[in-house]
């Protein structure tokens, strides 16, 4: 994020998501950790952002079997509005909608 220049805007949160310390508000998050966690990462942080924010995950097509349960989660949600994106090693992406 320092080589990109925007440390000043980025909060990188590191350690096992659930027991990190949370911000204040979340405006865009990417998940690109643990994949059976991701689940328990969205249910956590998405109670943080507004609508009209994004969640963007990676590793959604080389990943596919683990983030079944994921998967389920955002196509299904009525707060979220989700595509995947054929790109790399996939994408979801859901938008904050309610």
């Amino acid at each position: 994020f320092k080589e990109a220049g925007v440390s000043e805007i980025v909060t990188q949160l590191k350690g096992h998501a659930p027991d990190v310390e949370l911000p204040d508000k979340i405006d865009m998050l990417f998940l690109d950790a643990t994949k059976m966690e991701y689940l328990s990462y969205i249910q956590t942080y998405m109670k943080l952002m507004q609508p009209g924010r994004y969640i963007v995950a990676d590793n959604a097509i080389s990943h596919a079997d683990e983030l079944g349960d994921y998967r389920s989660f955002v196509f299904t949600s009525p707060k979220l509005e989700s595509r995947l994106a054929e790109l790399g090693t996939g994408l979801f992406v859901s938008k904050i909608v309610a």
